[in-house]
């Protein structure tokens, strides 16, 4: 059901002439990358282009907005009946996001992250040695870069008492829900630019949030504290650390893409919903000021 405001702007789009853009429906059999078996199914497709004799060039947009696929379709409005989509004309409340600028979930569970801190205690974090330098897999303190160039760290300091991280293991323990960990990917071709610029501090992936977390799970691998119970790790079973490595999915891994800018990840920052500790309003006030979210 159209309110009148709405159907007001549908009127008004459909008596506009078409422009690049616009999205329109036309039958697969006149566009080249049609691949259904039906070839009267209306299709929505992206205008990219006019000719001066008006012809319409058509591509479809892939999901990233950014970019097409397909072969571009030349269709004469003349000869071929074109319809305007009404998709997207109307109210859209939704902020929209670049593709890039968006965390996606992995698939990976509890255990992937398990055995990613095994690695990091017999690898001591360090993932490959590029142009000279360690890299490390993760990095737990990461930053963004500043106005004038200047690195800027926006992580807090391991805070969680003994008290949280027992509780904590405790919860893995019952299976219960632990919260998201979000990481920042970064390419071989930025791990390898950084390194010949010097830095040090790079690493594969920036843990922008869960570092917490990561950090009582490898505390509790590595026996620096044992649980409520007066148990250490090193005091399970074989089979007890083999159930610990295969848990189920009961925490949320997400990535952000390698794209995305420092604006993005401290947007992300702020938006994830924190398990554990609350954070303070200073420290996202300081947060929030790096960019003038």
């Amino acid at each position: 059901m159209n309110s009148k405001r709405k159907e007001e702007r549908i009127k008004n789009y459909l008596n506009e002439p078409i422009k690049v853009g616009d999205l329109v429906l036309v039958q697969g059999k006149y566009l080249n990358s049609y691949t259904t078996q039906n070839q009267n199914d209306w299709e929505s497709i992206t205008v990219v282009g006019i000719q001066e004799d008006g012809k319409l060039e058509l591509r479809r947009l892939s999901y990233r907005e950014d970019e097409y696929h397909g072969e571009v379709s030349v269709v004469n409005p003349n000869e071929v009946e074109i319809r305007k989509d009404i998709l997207y004309v109307g109210v859209n409340p939704f902020v929209e996001k670049p593709w890039h600028s968006c965390c996606r979930h992995t698939g990976y569970g509890l255990g992937h992250i398990i055995f990613q801190c095994s690695n990091i205690l017999e690898k001591n974090n360090i993932d490959a040695n590029i142009n000279g330098v360690d890299v490390m897999k993760y990095n737990f303190n990461p930053y963004v870069f500043n106005a004038d160039g200047e690195k800027v760290y926006f992580q807090r300091d391991y805070c969680w008492t003994l008290e949280d991280e027992q509780l904590f293991i405790e919860s893995m323990y019952n299976q219960m829900g632990l919260g998201t960990i979000v990481l920042r990917k970064r390419s071989y071709k930025y791990v390898d630019s950084e390194t010949k610029n010097g830095n040090k501090e790079v690493a594969f992936y920036d843990v922008v949030d869960g570092k917490q977390r990561l950090h009582t799970i490898l505390r509790f691998m590595n026996d620096e504290f044992c649980d409520m119970h007066g148990n250490y790790y090193s005091d399970f079973s074989k089979y007890a650390q083999r159930v610990l490595t295969n848990i189920g999915t009961i925490i949320d891994i997400m990535e952000i893409e390698e794209k995305a800018s420092d604006d993005d990840v401290m947007r992300v920052f702020l938006n994830v919903n924190y398990s554990g500790k609350q954070m303070s309003k200073e420290h996202l006030d300081y947060v929030r000021n790096l960019y003038k979210i």
